[in-house]
């Protein structure tokens, strides 16, 4: 049963998510405005909690954009260090590949990322 943990720095809290083959081992949502900060340290509190360590995971995850430079930089150094180290496989996603495929009759996302930023894609551009 392959094990997948996934992360976002992009939102206005650190999303760290555990999951197995068949059902989500563990969330955890952490209000912080120094994600880039804890990000680590509080995924190692999540394997450790689930007696488990960065070589049990069989993939890596986390998300690309839209966002601010800072988050997504963080997203991809962790996420680039974490496969170098395991050599296991990564994948990354942007936010509205997640919900296009979510929503498969989206004809216009717009993402509030709780910053005063908005993020528009149309299905007609790329």
């Amino acid at each position: 049963m392959q094990k997948i943990l996934a992360f976002n720095t992009i939102l206005s809290n650190l999303n760290i998510i555990l999951h197995n083959s068949l059902s989500v081992i563990e969330t955890n949502v952490i209000e912080s405005k120094k994600q880039s900060e804890i990000l680590v340290s509080s995924i190692e509190s999540m394997l450790s909690a689930n007696k488990l360590w960065y070589n049990d995971i069989d993939i890596f995850a986390s998300i690309t954009g839209p966002g601010n430079f800072t988050s997504i930089k963080t997203n991809l150094a962790v996420l680039k260090a974490l496969q170098i180290s395991t050599n296991k496989k990564i994948i990354t996603n942007n936010m509205f590949e997640i919900i296009s495929f979510e929503q498969n009759q989206c004809d216009i996302i717009i993402l509030d990322l709780n910053n005063a930023k908005y993020y528009i894609k149309d299905k007609n551009s790329y």
